[in-house]
């Protein structure tokens, strides 16, 4: 079993992304509870668009970590 990386996309009209589905911002923090729980050496990747909304970047990083995701990347 190897570690690997959530990966959550942010575009530029605020929308995001995981797994490559659509998904609402209070959807994050119990996608992330789920994902931690099967697989707790996971980190997290956030990449946001360079126009995303700096708000929507800051509040989709509080839910991962929240989460319980200790590690996460931008």
């Amino acid at each position: 079993h190897e570690s690997g990386n959530i990966l959550i996309a942010i575009r530029s009209n605020g929308d995001v992304w995981m797994d490559r589905k659509q998904v609402d911002l209070r959807e994050v923090r119990p996608i992330i509870e789920r994902f931690h729980v099967e697989r707790p050496d996971d980190s997290v990747v956030v990449v946001g668009d360079k126009s995303a909304p700096a708000g929507v970047l800051a509040a989709v990083m509080d839910e991962v970590k929240l989460g319980g995701i200790k590690d996460v990347y931008v």
